[in-house]
């Protein structure tokens, strides 16, 4: 806030009064908050510093910021994890200083669904597509279990259900099962783990 003070001089001639003002040392910031979607990008914001000078500081590593003139320049690398991550830069002037709150969305997660069942000579080939979504897939598979018309069976990773694992290629997965019996009903299910399990 400004502060005023008053210097009363006397002499011989008279009485005079001295009216000082001074004017507080003032930081404001464009925005105080941001938000960046999950693929990054940058975004700026205007600082004005009454004495003209101004600093900033991130302890996020995925946030770079840069200074040019009154524009703080604030860039944010994708975001691979699938939960919102935070973080703030802090902008000082002075004594003076201000937090800026950083908001990035989370990541979408990978998804995986049988596009697709082919049979033929007693063999089923189960054609599974992939949505990596940024995520580092560990293996991909396909479980066959048997079943009855009526009743569909729990599948679950077993040591007793068939099973067929290996890598994806171009978010395409198959698993074909061989020799199967041709009046047998089976049942499938798709199945991926990923880096972050």
């Amino acid at each position: 806030s400004t502060r005023t003070a008053i210097i009363t001089v006397t002499s011989l001639v008279g009485i005079y009064k001295l009216n000082i003002i001074q004017n507080s040392h003032t930081l404001e910031l464009s925005t105080l908050n941001i938000s960046f979607p999950k693929e990054g990008g940058a975004q700026t914001i205007i600082v004005t510093a009454s004495n003209g000078s101004y600093s900033a500081t991130t302890s996020n590593n995925w946030l770079i910021k840069s200074i040019n003139g009154n524009t703080l320049s604030i860039k944010a690398d994708a975001n691979s994890k699938r939960t919102t991550r935070t973080g703030s830069i802090v902008v000082s002037s002075g004594l003076l200083s201000k937090t800026v709150s950083i908001n990035q969305a989370a990541a979408e997660a990978p998804t995986l669904s049988i596009n697709s069942v082919n049979s033929g000579n007693w063999n089923v080939t189960v054609n599974v597509t992939v949505s990596l979504n940024g995520a580092t897939i560990k293996r991909v598979g396909v479980i066959m279990k048997h079943g009855t018309y009526s009743n569909a069976p729990t599948i679950t990773i077993n040591s007793y259900d068939d099973l067929k694992l290996g890598t994806i290629s171009d978010g395409l997965f198959s698993a074909t099962f061989s020799d199967l019996h041709q009046y047998q009903f089976y049942y499938f299910k798709a199945f991926m783990t990923t880096s972050e399990g």
